[in-house]
């Protein structure tokens, strides 16, 4: 995910996206230019793919966990 936070608590929601819980990327502090932009996609999507696919996946077993009935 590439998160351009605008206003209002967009700006907490990317930073815990990117920071906390590494699922990807925050635009928040750079510039917005065409070759900025594409190389976050580039960051995201091949350098760094698959921190971000390990990091979904424990997301992914985390929310499945949170809805499980209890034993």
């Amino acid at each position: 995910m590439i998160c351009w936070p605008y206003f209002g608590d967009q700006q907490i929601n990317s930073r815990f996206v990117s920071r906390v819980w590494n699922l990807g990327l925050d635009m928040k502090d750079v510039s917005s230019d065409r070759k900025v932009v594409e190389r976050m996609v580039n960051d995201l999507m091949v350098k760094r793919r698959e921190e971000f696919v390990k990091s979904t996946a424990e997301m992914a077993r985390l929310a499945k966990m949170s809805v499980n009935e209890g034993i």
